[in-house]
C-alpha cells in the first residue's frame, strides 16, 4: 500500500527523572532540559534518552524550545529533498510492561509550520519498529488517522480534527491482551484503542496494527515519520510536545 516508503523514526520517551503522576506512570514535561539545545546536548536528555539524531546542517531538528516560560520539545523535519532517518530510542526499561494502559500527550501542531507527507505516526509498541508495534495513530496538519496494516500506514479517513496553533490533549486508551476489558470511561475489546481529544471520544475500538501479538506487554511509544526519495512525497512537518506519559489503567487520569 505504501511502496518505495522508508521508515523514518523520532522516539520520544518519558523518563525516569520527570515528574510523575504516581510511581507507576511515567511523565516527561521537558523541564529538566536546557531550554536552545537539543536534547543531545543536555547531560539530562543524555540520561533519559537513547539514540538521538540531530542535525539542523538538514533541517533534521529535536530542539527544547520555551513557550510562555515554560519548556517544550520541539520534533521538526523541514527538508523535503533528504529523505533521511531520523531517531529517538528510548530507555525502554523506564517504563512499565502493560497490557493495557493509556499514552496521553499534550501538543500543538504549529499554524506556520510547513506540512506534507504521511505525518508524525505515534506507535505504542513492546519495543521500537512496526514488527513490535500493537497501535499507532497519525498526528498531521490538524487531523487524526489511524494506522492500519503491518507496516503501520496512515488509513485514508481522519477519526478527528483539531486546530492548529492550539494546545490540544491526546489520549489513547489500549488493549492488547487476550480479553476485552473496561476502564472509568468505556470498554475495550481485545487489540483495540480508544482515542481521546481534548476530553471527547473521537473514536472507539480502532483495531491494533503492525506485528505485535496479543497477550504481549506493551512498553514503549515514540514518533514516526515516513520519508520517500521524492521530494513531493517526502515528510515534512512540526510537532511540539508539552508532556507526555505512559502507564496502566489504573493510573489512567481523568480523561473528561
Amino acid at each position: 500500500m505504501y511502496p518505495n516508503v522508508k521508515l523514518r523514526t523520532l522516539l520520544v520517551i518519558a523518563s525516569l527523572g520527570a515528574a510523575t503522576l504516581n510511581a507507576a506512570v511515567f511523565e516527561d514535561d521537558f523541564s529538566a532540559y536546557e531550554a536552545g539545545a537539543s536534547l543531545q546536548e543536555s547531560p539530562a536528555g543524555k540520561e533519559r534518552w537513547g539514540r538521538q539524531t540531530h542535525d539542523p546542517a538538514a533541517q533534521l531538528t529535536t530542539l527544547v524550545v520555551q513557550e510562555d516560560g515554560k519548556n517544550a520539545l520541539e520534533i521538526s523535519d523541514l527538508s523535503n529533498t533528504n529523505s533521511q532517518s531520523f531517531f529517538f530510542w528510548p530507555q525502554g526499561q523506564l517504563l512499565e510492561p502493560t497490557q493495557t494502559g493509556f499514552f496521553q500527550c499534550t501538543f500543538s501542531d504549529p499554524k506556520d509550520a510547513p506540512h506534507q507527507g504521511l505525518g508524525f505516526v505515534l506507535r505504542l509498541a513492546g519495543s521500537p519498529g512496526n514488527t513490535k508495534t500493537a497501535f499507532a495513530l497519525s498526528i498531521q496538519n490538524g487531523r487524526l488517522v489511524p494506522c492500519e496494516g503491518k507496516n503501520v500506514g496512515p488509513a485514508d479517513e481522519a477519526v478527528a480534527t483539531y486546530s492548529l496553533g492550539d494546545k490540544h490533549t491526546l489520549t489513547v486508551v489500549f488493549n492488547n491482551s487476550e480479553s476485552s476489558t473496561t476502564y472509568a470511561d468505556g470498554s475495550l475489546a481485545s487489540r483495540t484503542m480508544d482515542v481521546w481529544l481534548d476530553g471527547k471520544c473521537v473514536a472507539k475500538g480502532l483495531p491494533s496494527c503492525g506485528g505485535l501479538e496479543a497477550g504481549v506487554p506493551l512498553r514503549d511509544f515514540d514518533f514516526t515519520s515516513k520519508s520517500n526519495p521524492k521530494p513531493n512525497i517526502d515528510f515534512v512537518g512540526t510537532l511540539r510536545l508539552y508532556r507526555v506519559a505512559f502507564g496502566t489503567l489504573t493510573d489512567l487520569p481523568d480523561l473528561k
